[in-house]
Parts: structure tokens; sequence; C-alpha cells
């Protein structure tokens, strides 16, 4: 955003965070195990939560309300969605929002969409992560904030 938005001159005023229960699991546990993520393992999911709640942070920074996307695949379950939901406020999500296009096409975004409208209508202050400076500093400023380095 630090580049994209100071070239185009335009602010966005929301980010959707698009996340799915499969993705999340296969953080949770570190490796590509298809066997292990076609069962609901709330432990899995929840330890690769961290990585959701990393980048809803991340978004913060910026000033910007965020949004997440759960992108609903028919065998996700009710628990694995709540907990999703749950994980994501606790990290500072403005809002959570089940997309099921996957699996009824354009009615199953009407929740998602409309929480979008709502949170772009609350407004914004957009912030970028530095000002000024050289290469040196704007990519030590990303790496502290972004990435966490020491």
């Amino acid at each position: 955003m630090d580049i994209k938005c100071r070239e185009s001159g335009l602010t966005p005023d929301l980010a959707v965070l698009v996340a799915t229960v499969k993705s999340l699991m296969m953080h949770g546990i570190g490796i590509y195990d298809k066997k292990a993520i076609d069962q609901e393992n709330l432990e899995i999911l929840e330890k690769g939560c961290g990585n959701l709640q990393k980048h809803i942070q991340n978004l913060k920074l910026f000033g910007l309300p965020v949004l997440v996307a759960i992108n609903r695949f028919p065998e996700d379950s009710e628990a694995e969605l709540s907990l999703l939901k749950e994980k994501s406020i606790q990290a500072g999500a403005d809002d959570v929002a089940v997309a099921e296009i996957f699996d009824k096409g354009g009615e199953g975004g009407t929740e998602l969409a409309e929480k979008a409208v709502k949170l772009c209508q609350r407004g914004c202050c957009f912030n970028f992560l530095y000002e000024g400076g050289g290469i040196k500093e704007k990519i030590e400023t990303i790496a502290k904030k972004i990435y966490g380095a020491g």
C-alpha cells in the first residue's frame, strides 16, 4: 500500500482479508497433509489462526477497517467457522462474513457485500507505514512493523 497508494494517489476505505479453513489448517500443521485437513480439527485450525491474526494486525497498521471474508466450502463445519470468526474478532477484525460463493454463486456473497459497504461508509483514517526517508529506513520500517524483525 505504501507504494501503490502513493503512486496512484488513491487510498482504500477497507481491507478485505480472505481466509479458508483448509489454508489455515495447513498453516497450523506447517505442511500440506490432505488427510489431516480433510477432517475437523479445531486444535490445528486454532494454531493456524496465528497467520490470520498477523495479517489482521498488519492491515490495522494502515488505519483501515478489516473485514475477514471466510471463503466457505461445503465440508467446513460450523465449529470451524465459529472458531475462525472468534479468532478474527479477537485479533482486531472489524467484522467477519462467511462467503459461500463457491457453493451458491453470487447469492452466497450477499453478506460479504453488505458488510463491506457498511464498513466503507463508516470511514477510516488511512495512513502509510513510513514517510520519507531513504530506502534503508523504508526497508527497516517494513521489516520491523510487518515482519517483526528486531
